[in-house]
């Protein structure tokens, strides 16, 4: 049985966020929680993200490749806490960390370059979840991991990075 998925990205406000839950039968649900950074750990310190700022990027980029916004938005906070600049320890670059194969297999010149770095990550996106017959959390796991890590543990691979990406 799949767990249900939560991505959770914060919002202006210092004291709340917004929670993408998507159900056992795949519905994306959007939910407010109140007072979240009082009950996170103070271990786990929250980046607060002006993630306005790509909007217009992150439309047309939804619209031409089918993907929801709230999804690409959660991706790039996970991924880069939107910064267009980001690298990985493994050579991820840009808002959506594209690894250099995957910039070059979506004709990326620039990873770096915040309208070529969204549009090749949402078109990714959008392939692996037409790939896993939108299984949104395996498509996660596979831009998270590879898709040969998904396809050789037939979903989720037991990796701690990817189950908490996921």
């Amino acid at each position: 049985m799949l767990k249900p998925l939560l991505i959770l990205t914060l919002i202006a406000s210092p004291a709340s966020a917004l929670v993408y839950e998507f159900s056992p039968d795949r519905k994306l649900i959007t939910h407010s929680k109140p007072n979240f950074i009082e009950q996170r750990s103070k271990s786990a310190p929250a980046t607060l993200v002006k993630n306005n700022t790509y909007d217009d990027i992150i439309a047309s980029a939804s619209d031409l490749h089918n993907v929801d916004r709230k999804l690409i938005k959660a991706v790039i906070q996970q991924e880069s806490s939107y910064k267009e600049d980001a690298v990985s320890t493994k050579g991820a670059m840009g808002l959506m960390q594209l690894m250099p194969q995957t910039a070059e297999r979506f004709n990326v010149s620039n990873p770096f370059d915040p309208n070529q770095n969204i549009n090749a990550g949402v078109e990714y996106l959008s392939w692996l979840l037409k790939r896993y017959k939108h299984n949104i959390q395996f498509a996660l796991a596979a831009y998270n991991a590879g898709e040969k890590a998904v396809d050789k543990y037939g979903g989720i691979p037991p990796y701690p990075e990817t189950e908490n990406y996921v």
